[in-house]
């Protein structure tokens, strides 16, 4: 069983919240309109009152009418699970608006992908008042890569960046003799260690990223 939390805009009730459980582990495209239905449906029992129709039949008619009212404009997965950011590729459903890409938040790519759908839905201007249209386009999306990313190259270059002004500024703090032995005895030795030897190694993996960067740029 999957819980999704449910946000919808109404008119005159603006934005509300409901949870919808479906018996479903994964690939939660095909079921899109059911989740949205479903949360329509519950957020209208909260304004039409069962006991003020003299039949089921007329409760019912009536809770379809105001659930139409609602519009279900995002869908979050509920997980205890931790999440960690996606890069995510895909190809719009029409040829003209060509490819997008981003990173997300997900538990796993197949979150991370019906995240994707429904941004990449939304912009080609899906319908969200025809949940089952939305469905549709979400579905002729082509989700081309979806990989785990925690870390871009250009963030890791950034953080050798600043990882390169930090042993720059030691290595000068020593050379200069602003720092000696006399002044931290205990780790003095250790840190003119560290340092000789991170030295190849920083400037060995800005080298590879890099190259990496350019591979993915050509």
């Amino acid at each position: 069983m999957t819980k999704f939390k449910c946000t919808t805009t109404h008119k005159d009730h603006g934005e509300l919240t409901t949870t919808v459980e479906i018996n479903r582990d994964n690939d939660f495209v095909p079921v899109y309109d059911e989740i949205a239905d479903a949360a329509a449906l519950d957020l209208a029992s909260r304004y039409v009152d069962y006991e003020s129709f003299g039949s089921d039949s007329d409760y019912s008619d009536r809770l379809d009418e105001v659930a139409d009212e609602f519009t279900v404009i995002w869908l979050d997965l509920i997980t205890d699970q931790p999440r960690q950011r996606y890069a995510i590729y895909g190809r719009y459903s029409n040829d003209e608006s060509g490819t997008w890409s981003d990173h997300v938040e997900a538990t796993n790519c197949d979150e991370a992908e019906f995240i994707a759908r429904q941004t990449m839905a939304d912009n080609e201007r899906a319908d969200r008042d025809d949940p089952d249209q939305f469905m549709l386009v979400m579905e002729e999306i082509e989700i081309e890569e979806c990989y785990p990313e925690p870390v871009t190259k250009d963030e890791a270059l950034a953080l050798i960046a600043e990882y390169g002004k930090l042993y720059d500024g030691l290595s000068d703090m020593i050379e200069s003799g602003r720092v000696t032995r006399a002044d931290i005895p205990d780790d003095y030795q250790w840190l003119a260690d560290t340092l000789h030897r991170l030295a190849p190694q920083i400037d060995k993996i800005t080298d590879a990223l890099k190259a990496a960067e350019k591979a993915d740029a050509s």
